[in-house]
């Protein structure tokens, strides 16, 4: 992506936020919160970008298929813009101090300070605050097709120009290709499956605490029932977010800023445990 490529296709409201227009449709961006846990609270700490797309009137996420069926815009291309229009819209987020989750390919590593630095020059001429690339957390596909030697080098990159990195697996151990992560993230899938497996449930407590000891945080992501909460909360997630919580919401949207009570949120009768184990 360059500058001029983002500067041709991006509309600006009468408000300040900013969306993508590319052949018929229109990309905008949404936020969904991701939560921490404060005892039996659960307070806001970052926001997670999902591409939106709206074509005739409908809204729906950005999917393989319609980035694929755009004649103008490369796939790579398209994922860098899309980069810099969440980069440039945190602005414009209800709790702007908050942390940002954002999907990253690590072959296009080399773009990302300068997407920051144009998205810190539009927030400074639109007088906010800018973010700053330690409130950025890159979330890494790590099924990507990047060769370990390739991956190892572009994630020291980030790490080197100041970002965190979320990886998006979960095992036993908190390295991956010699790399430590900021952040290790449990799927929807991944979680549904621990779920089902009660010897699985229990060892993912120590799991989490091993990697603890490590520096690196845990983050479960897709929680969409109460029983999903549950099994992120009793084995000490440091960071949950899903649409159970709250959904993802377009830009400018109302956000509830008030901490959640874990008991309004899970059925009565379940036990909730501290992150040490103890009730």
């Amino acid at each position: 992506m360059t500058v001029s490529s983002f500067l041709n296709a991006v509309l600006v409201d009468e408000i300040g936020i900013e969306s993508l227009r590319i052949e018929d449709c229109f990309l905008r961006s949404a936020y969904q919160p991701v939560f921490s846990r404060d005892g039996r609270r659960l307070q806001i700490r970052a926001m997670s970008a999902v591409t939106m797309v709206e074509r005739q009137g409908r809204l729906a996420p950005l999917s393989d298929g319609v980035t694929r069926g755009f004649h103008s815009t490369a796939p790579e291309e398209l994922f860098g813009l899309c980069q810099q229009l969440h980069l440039s819209n945190h602005r414009n987020l209800a709790i702007p101090a908050c942390d940002l989750f954002i999907a990253h390919q690590l072959a296009n590593s080399g773009q990302l300070t300068k997407a920051l630095h144009l998205a810190a020059d539009r927030a400074r001429d639109a007088g906010e605050v800018p973010l700053e690339a330690e409130q950025v957390v890159c979330r890494i596909d790590m099924h990507d097709a990047v060769s370990a030697s390739r991956r190892r080098v572009a994630l020291e990159a980030l790490s080197r120009d100041g970002f965190r990195v979320a990886f998006d697996v979960f095992d036993g151990a908190a390295e991956t290709n010699g790399f430590r992560p900021d952040i290790s993230e449990i799927s929807s899938v991944w979680l549904a499956k621990i779920a089902s497996e009660t010897a699985a449930a229990r060892l993912l407590a120590p799991l989490m605490e091993a990697h603890r000891r490590e520096g690196v945080g845990v983050m479960v992501s897709g929680i969409a029932t109460s029983d999903d909460l549950r099994l992120a909360v009793t084995t000490g997630a440091d960071y949950l977010a899903g649409d159970y919580l709250a959904p993802a919401e377009l830009v400018g949207s109302y956000v509830e800023e008030e901490p959640k009570d874990l008991r309004d949120l899970l059925p009565a009768g379940i036990g909730l445990m501290s992150k040490s184990g103890r009730r």
